[in-house]
């Protein structure tokens, strides 16, 4: 049994990312634990020779929800979509003509209010070292816990600049449009009024809650599974491959 988000695939995202672009920074990525060798080869050593009683899984109902894509809604500069877990994703888009730094902003923010702060770039130099908006310093380190500080910055600005450690900016991203995405976003969720909203705060006591996801019972998979040929995997290798564009 698992449950289901249907997510919405942001074309902004992929106007953005499209390609053979290197792996996209994950600036409020939090750090793999390191493996306890160890302590598992101890704990094997120790452990009694009694198999433990496996709990059968109680049986859950199918909610059979129908999937539906959501609406993506453009403002200005930015773009911004919704899932049915209330999960909103707000996007700064390239321009369309001219010259780009081909560097995009991301904030995801999750229905329980969580918010994260990605920055994706096609260029593997643009490491920045700090954020500004307008001239005015708003970070220096990308953390999780800077993230919702970031976000609440961006509205008041016109235009937001990546600077490396010498202080030089690598990359700008036009904040035209972001206020009315974040507000979209804070009504979609149902936080607009609150003190919980990116831009539409409020006094409002209401508890806004991420809404329950819908539960898709798998069906059992019978047979043994396919061995590809050596002409489909010599296809799908080509199809793999990817032009790259200087």
């Amino acid at each position: 049994m698992t449950r289901l988000v249907l997510p919405i695939l942001l074309t902004a995202l992929s106007i953005a990312s499209a390609g053979c672009s290197p792996p996209s920074a994950d600036i409020a990525a939090d750090p793999s634990p390191a493996d306890n060798v160890a302590a598992v080869e101890n704990a094997a050593v120790a452990a009694p020779a009694v198999a433990a009683a496996v709990p059968t899984p109680a049986a859950v109902a199918d909610s059979k929800a129908v999937p539906s894509q959501g609406a993506l809604k453009t403002f200005g500069d930015w773009a911004v979509g919704c899932d049915n877990g209330l999960r909103c994703t707000l996007a700064s888009l390239l321009p369309e003509a001219g010259e780009a730094d081909n560097v995009t902003l991301n904030i995801v923010r999750e229905g329980d209010a969580e918010t994260k702060v990605y920055i994706d770039s096609r260029d593997e130099a643009i490491r920045p070292a700090s954020l500004w908006v307008d001239g005015k310093q708003i970070a220096t380190k990308l953390t999780p816990e800077s993230a919702l500080a970031i976000a609440k910055a961006l509205p008041a600005g016109r235009r937001l600049e990546l600077r490396n450690r010498k202080d030089s900016a690598v990359a700008t991203i036009s904040l035209k449009g972001v206020a009315a995405a974040m507000r979209y976003a804070d009504a979609v969720q149902g936080r607009a009024g609150t003190p919980d909203a990116l831009v539409a705060t409020g006094r409002s006591t209401r508890v806004v809650e991420a809404p329950a996801l819908p539960v898709i019972v798998a069906p059992a998979i019978a047979g043994e599974a396919a061995k590809p040929t050596a002409a489909q995997l010599a296809t799908m290798r080509k199809q793999a491959e990817c032009d790259l564009v200087d």
